[in-house]
């Protein structure tokens, strides 16, 4: 995971590591979640445990009763209510050059450049929404059943798509139960990706 914030404000405006109890992570109801229990300096010991305590099943009601005969699932041991630093899994947008022989290479994200592109969720309930589609929205309604791949020579269009959204951006964001200036920073780093490509004469990769 990558982030681009310089302060802990700016961290926690990003949305992309959040400190979670496993009743907290169960809450969110998302299909992944990778943990970082060990991250930030975290004594090992308070680590492990809290490593000890996903096997052990406090979250399973995210994936059902675990086996008890697997050694994967110890027996529990009594031990405080951890919070775990977690990366909910987020989309990324990138630019990509193809070959000569049309193979598509992706460029590393310059530096100061944030490359998220919104939630894993957000394919169907942002960038796929129906008020989304209504504006007349083609490339990023795509993310709802698979990657964006936007190549160069409709980079052009790409943007002025990003235009109409961010025009009617308070009105899809109310009707998608979002923040509108958290919808419009994952815009603005969307954007900011196609210019590149279109200055180099790149695509752009939503995934």
């Amino acid at each position: 995971m990558k982030s681009g914030a310089t302060t802990v404000a700016e961290l926690r405006a990003e949305g992309v590591y959040r400190i979670l109890t496993p009743d907290e992570c169960v809450a969110l109801g998302l299909d992944n979640l990778v943990l970082h229990p060990l991250a930030g300096g975290m004594p090992v010991d308070e680590g492990g445990a809290a490593c000890g305590c996903s096997r052990s099943g406090c979250c399973r009601g995210s994936r059902g009763d675990p086996d008890p005969e697997s050694d994967l699932y110890p027996e529990p041991v009594d031990r405080p209510r951890h919070r775990w630093s977690t990366a909910v899994m987020t989309l990324a947008v990138d630019v990509f050059l193809r070959d000569a022989d049309g193979q598509w290479n992706v460029l590393d994200v310059p530096e100061g450049c944030n490359d998220s592109a919104g939630f894993e969720n957000w394919r169907e309930t942002v960038w796929g929404s129906a008020p989304v589609r209504a504006l007349g929205a083609t490339y990023l309604p795509v993310l709802a059943s698979s990657d964006l791949y936007v190549e160069a020579s409709d980079v052009p269009e790409f943007l002025r798509e990003i235009a109409l959204l961010r025009e009617h951006l308070e009105a899809v964001a109310g009707d998608v139960g979002k923040p509108s200036d958290v919808i419009g920073s994952r815009l603005d780093n969307i954007e900011a990706a196609a210019l590149r490509a279109r200055e180099i004469g790149g695509g752009v990769l939503i995934w």
